[in-house]
């Protein structure tokens, strides 16, 4: 599971309260098997979600944790504010899962804006000078201040120095934010003109 604590590329996602350089905190620890290519993907997305977190946009990471299981290992960061704007139905779903998700869904989705277009800009634009751009889906929260808050980071790649590829790579990314970006300016523009019309 991801930060939003929908399934992703770690075995588990578990929420719950350790104590970190800023006090006791409820964080999200990803789990893993702890085996060479499980452990080769924590470090990864660990080093995916810092970079996130240093762009001023993702949650803070707090590092690799100590596990009890000595087969699993994991790393804890804290939790992304919002909901997913849209909702994805699966069969695993109880009817009162459904409809939670639908109502949190709609609600996250209300409180879409340009501002949240603007954060995903100054997002995507910090990643390329940090050296990083998405060679895959983007997904994130939106807050009740309709503020963009990225999460799941396994798409995140380190661009690369030769130019011809770094071009590409480059041209990917914006690919993949402009599909994000299109989504979000729809709701934005529908959440416009439902707060202008008069009755």
């Amino acid at each position: 599971m991801g930060s939003s604590g929908f399934e992703g590329s770690g075995l588990e996602l578990w929420i719950n309260n350790f104590f970190t350089p800023d006090g006791e905190r409820e964080v999200v620890v990803k789990i893993y098997q702890n085996t060479g290519e499980f452990g080769d993907m924590l470090n990864m997305e660990l080093e995916s979600a810092r970079v996130v977190s240093n762009t001023g946009y993702g949650p803070v990471v707090y590092g690799e944790i100590a596990l009890v299981e000595p087969d699993l290992i994991g790393f804890a960061m804290g939790i992304a504010e919002g909901g997913f704007p849209d909702f994805s139905d699966l069969d695993t779903f109880t009817p009162a899962d459904r409809q939670r998700y639908r109502e949190e869904a709609e609600r996250s989705a209300s409180n879409i804006s340009f501002l949240t277009i603007e954060d995903l800009n100054d997002f995507s634009n910090r990643l390329l000078q940090s050296g990083y751009y998405y060679a895959g889906e983007i997904q994130g929260f939106v807050d009740s201040q309709g503020h963009y808050n990225p999460i799941d980071f396994q798409a995140l790649r380190p661009l690369s120095n030769e130019a011809n590829e770094r071009r590409e790579q480059i041209q990917v990314h914006e690919r993949n934010i402009s599909i994000e970006r299109d989504l979000l300016a729809e709701e934005a523009f529908n959440n416009l003109s439902r707060r202008t019309i008069t009755p």
